[in-house]
């Protein structure tokens, strides 16, 4: 199989992993810099490979979602499209669309400037606040009062292009979670997620948190694979956290990061060569 790893990421971990397993299988893993790569409008690439790998998640740029969908127009095989990045990405609408497909998610308010009567509906606090666009656990925060959550907000959005969320905290799930990989509409591997230490909320590998792979249960199964189909997309990270009346989804990752289980490069790569036949 030749096919083409498109990413904008620098020394990623992921990037790595997903390179070592598909040479080991004999694949050729060409690194594609969405903003290094040159194409003729109107003709097809003189070196077409059998698939095209997207890893261009939150952090990346605009333009490599642009450039990710003239090669979509160019007839290439495209994993994931570049319509369903730009819907997880961002995760206003990414809830948007759980929430429409009936999927769990924790009660979330995108916030406006004016109108705080919201606040009254939302239970807390704590409350967590997020940028709709931030990626490893950067942009989130926990806030323990209204007067610091008022301060927050009103700092985020006052700096920010993306929109601020502010969401009820699971205490149930304080500094846990799940990570499912989710390939062509089949959970494949469950990994849970701790953080570092009982003062960190935030479970994320890149802040140190540690892993343990999971049993897949049908609950577990069956969340992550309908967020994965609200979302549109063929590869995915689903995170669940666990509450007393079941799951909730928090993030539908396009761009999943590999290190939470070893068994995720393998399931990955079995996944693209299904793909590439």
């Amino acid at each position: 199989m030749n096919f083409w790893l498109f990413t904008h990421l620098l020394d990623s971990p992921g990037n790595a992993l997903i390179t070592q397993e598909g040479s080991r299988r004999g694949h050729l893993v060409r690194l594609v810099r969405p903003g290094e790569l040159t194409f003729s409008l109107g003709s097809k690439p003189a070196q077409r490979p059998d698939l095209i790998f997207t890893r261009t998640g939150s952090s990346a740029p605009a333009a490599a979602l642009a450039r990710l969908a003239v090669l979509e127009e160019q007839g290439l095989r495209c994993l994931n499209s570049s319509v369903s990045l730009r819907c997880s990405r961002d995760k206003a609408i990414c809830y948007a669309r759980l929430a429409s497909a009936g999927v769990p998610i924790p009660k979330t308010v995108v916030v406006g400037k004016e109108d705080w009567g919201w606040l009254e509906e939302l239970p807390g606090p704590p409350w967590i606040v997020k940028l709709s666009v931030s990626t490893k656990g950067q942009g989130v925060c926990l806030v323990e009062s209204e007067r610091s959550l008022r301060s927050v907000v009103d700092a985020l959005a006052g700096g920010a292009e993306s929109s601020v969320l502010v969401q009820e905290f699971v205490e149930q799930a304080r500094g846990s979670d799940i990570r499912v990989l989710v390939l062509g509409g089949v959970a494949r591997v469950a990994a849970r997620r701790s953080a570092v230490s009982s003062h960190e909320f935030r479970s994320n590998v890149y802040l140190g948190g540690k892993t343990e792979t999971l049993e897949m249960t049908n609950e577990i199964a069956d969340i992550a694979v309908q967020a994965t189909r609200a979302v549109g997309l063929e590869v995915a990270g689903v995170d669940l956290l666990e509450t007393g009346n079941g799951f909730v989804v928090v993030e539908v990752n396009g761009s999943p990061g590999l290190t939470a289980s070893p068994r995720l490069p393998g399931a990955l790569m079995d996944y693209l060569e299904e793909v590439a036949k």
